[in-house]
């Protein structure tokens, strides 16, 4: 049973908040459910679809807090050819 969740790949980050949707494909190999992320390279396994699920959500969680503590965050983005734009917001003048 191969399972995609249809969804945009996307991460905002809006000051010490980030926030990411990503295409996960889940599918069974023997008796396991593996969720696949090929937009940042992570694949996690579980003993059910939710337990994949819940799995990639923690594994991604643990990824990009790692790569945000290391300043790796843009250089592993860029690595699997995510296209990164900087937006500054103008502060008004008082």
């Amino acid at each position: 049973m191969n399972v995609m969740r249809p969804r945009t790949d996307k991460i905002e980050i809006s000051g010490n908040l980030l926030t990411g949707v990503f295409h996960i494909y889940i599918f069974k190999q023997a008796n396991a459910y593996i969720a696949y992320c090929p937009s940042i390279d992570l694949a996690v396994s579980g003993n059910s679809i939710r337990n994949a699920e819940e799995s990639f959500q923690e594994s991604v969680s643990i990824h990009l807090d790692y790569q945000i503590k290391n300043k790796e965050l843009l250089k592993d983005l860029k690595k699997h050819k995510w296209k990164v734009r900087y937006l500054i917001k103008n502060k008004k003048s008082r």
